[in-house]
């Protein structure tokens, strides 16, 4: 590992690496025109379990793809996935043209789709994420030091 790494947070599983939280939130569904759940405010668990779903592949996500598929067995489904895209950005043409539900952070912005695609807060779902800079516990490099504690001061 370099002296310091920004992922997502269930990428590091190593002891003697340390985290600092940068951002954490939920998950939230991406959901096309025309279809069924378009005009929720909310979507639960049950509903959203219903239809075919598309991810970001495992070779794209990591770690992350398999802890997405535990924690859908955690709200009680098996997620049908559909299909699934190496790039965050050509999911859009799916969840358009195929009327699957995509997943995104719950700040994305998705303006420059407005009215296309709705981003929809998921009730009763373990699905959140953590962005974090991982370091080593016991890294002696001065700079790297001085930073995080620059940085996480101007996180408070």
């Amino acid at each position: 590992m370099s002296d310091l790494a920004l992922s997502f947070g269930e990428e590091f599983t190593s002891k003697n690496i340390s985290k600092l939280v940068i951002k954490s939130g939920r998950y939230n569904a991406l959901v096309a025109q025309g279809h069924p759940l378009f005009d929720y405010q909310v979507i639960n668990v049950s509903e959203l379990y219903q239809y075919p779903l598309l991810m970001l592949s495992e070779e794209s996500m990591g770690k992350s793809y398999v802890i997405m598929k535990e924690r859908s067995l955690k709200d009680g489904f098996y997620p049908n996935i559909a299909r699934t895209v190496d790039d965050f950005e050509e999911s859009f043409f799916y969840i358009l043209s195929e009327q699957l539900i995509g997943f995104e952070t719950d700040d994305f912005n998705l303006s420059k789709l407005d009215g296309m695609i709705r981003s929809i807060p998921i009730e009763g779902s373990w699905h959140t994420y953590e962005i974090v800079l991982a370091y080593q516990k016991d890294s002696k490099n001065q700079t790297l030091i001085d930073f995080l504690t620059i940085f996480d001061n101007s996180l408070l």
